[in-house]
């Protein structure tokens, strides 16, 4: 190896053996010697694939609501498929139950669906706000111009609030609530309540691109991390790796028949992509003394 090596290497999903769509093995040519070198990111291509909601790798993906039945509560459990839900799609989740369920009531116009239960961003607060309304008695109803849906419940006797109920910490943690009911128990008044822990709508919010030939243990919680990044485009957006300045680490001394890039987030766990179109260059060169 010269004291002036420059060696350039692309790794791609069309190159490399891809597997869980978050490790991407580029087999050598021949062999790549490294001795006293260091690698850098020159540049990356990367889509924003992450689901933020999944029972095999958040444990996140069921809550419930109770509603008025009668003199009584019924309750439902929804599960939600892996994907990526933001608040307001989580609240149109839980209409669509209502929905197809008869828990909601008509307007006067007899088109306008009123829900008594919902969950909406805060943004004043940074956080989210469940909102329940007490479902009316039939002669409240009347008195407003409402009218029920074919296959609704049965209206109560006493004007009652619906629960949303958090069954876990993981879900909790998703929109910002402790687990349990809210409002606790039934209520005959409005009922409005801020999430009381930060939401973290995203379990994996930072990322690393990993290589298998560094190890910085004492500088890195994620050992083998070359480029931090998080995702500024939206969900389905293509981010782009673009380092303002290269930053170079040191490669550990040996023969390397292949190169293995992993993608792990903030707790050193494999982000959970589901887009395998990926690409990045690495340099590697002499450590400079």
């Amino acid at each position: 190896m010269s004291d002036t090596m420059n060696i350039p290497i692309t790794i791609n999903s069309i190159n490399s053996t891809v597997t869980n769509n978050n490790r991407y093995e580029y087999r050598i040519p021949g062999n790549l010697t490294l001795r006293n070198s260091e690698v850098s990111l020159i540049k990356g291509f990367i889509f924003n694939s992450m689901f933020n909601v999944s029972k095999t790798y958040f444990d996140n993906d069921q809550f419930r609501y109770a509603y008025p039945d009668g003199a009584g509560m019924t309750t439902r459990t929804l599960t939600l498929r892996s994907g990526y839900y933001d608040v307001n799609r989580l609240n149109q989740y839980m209409h669509e139950s209502m929905d197809t369920h008869g828990e909601y009531l008509l307007a006067a116009d007899g088109i306008t669906k009123i829900y008594y239960l919902n969950l909406n961003e805060n943004l004043v607060y940074y956080a989210n706000t469940v909102t329940a309304i007490p479902v009316p008695t039939a002669a409240e109803m009347a008195a407003l111009g409402y009218s029920q849906p074919v296959g609704a419940p049965a209206l109560p006797p006493v004007a009652t609030t619906p629960q949303l109920i958090i069954l876990n910490n993981k879900f909790g943690k998703l929109i910002g609530y402790a687990p349990g009911s809210y409002p606790a128990v039934p209520l005959a008044a409005l009922y409005e309540a801020i999430g009381t822990i930060p939401a973290q709508i995203n379990p994996q919010y930072a990322f690393n691109i990993c290589l298998s030939m560094t190890n910085t243990p004492l500088v890195n919680s994620v050992p083998n991390s070359i480029f931090p990044f998080s995702f500024t485009v939206p969900f389905l957006g293509q981010q782009v790796l673009d380092p303002f300045q290269y930053q170079y680490y040191p490669c550990l001394d040996g023969s390397y028949k292949s190169i293995i890039v992993s993608i792990m987030d903030q707790e050193n766990r494999y982000a959970v992509l589901n887009d395998p179109d990926f690409q990045v260059t690495v340099n590697f060169r002499t450590m400079k003394n």
